[in-house]
C-alpha cells in the first residue's frame, strides 16, 4: 500500500541525550554552499518538515526567523496526520 494510513512506522528507538552538533548552518548559509541565485529569498515556495514527535511553537518560529534577520517569518500551517499532534513540550532541550 502507497500513501497515508494509521500504521505506526516510526518509534524512538533510545531516549538518550544528544550532544549538541559541532556544525550548523543557517538556509542562508546553505544557499551559498549551494550556490543558488543571489537574491534567491523562497518566495512562492512550500517545505513540508516532517515531524516524527515534538513540534514548534509559533514564538520559537518568529524567534528563528528574526535571528536571520527576516522580519516577516512565513506562514507556518501544521497537518496533522492520523490524530497526531504537536507536543514541543515533549522536547529535550540540548545545552
Amino acid at each position: 500500500m502507497l500513501g497515508l494510513d494509521r500504521r505506526p512506522v516510526a518509534r524512538v528507538r533510545s531516549r538518550k541525550p544528544r550532544a549538541a552538533p559541532t556544525v550548523t548552518y543557517t538556509p542562508i548559509q546553505l544557499g551559498q554552499l549551494y550556490s543558488f541565485p543571489a537574491g534567491a529569498d523562497g518566495s512562492g515556495e512550500t517545505v513540508a518538515i516532517i515531524e516524527l514527535g515534538g513540534g514548534f511553537t509559533t514564538g520559537d518560529l518568529a524567534q528563528y526567523f528574526k535571528s536571520l534577520g527576516i522580519a516577516r517569518a512565513p506562514t507556518v500551517t501544521a497537518v496533522a496526520v492520523a490524530a497526531a499532534r504537536t507536543s514541543p513540550a515533549a522536547m529535550p532541550t540540548v545545552k
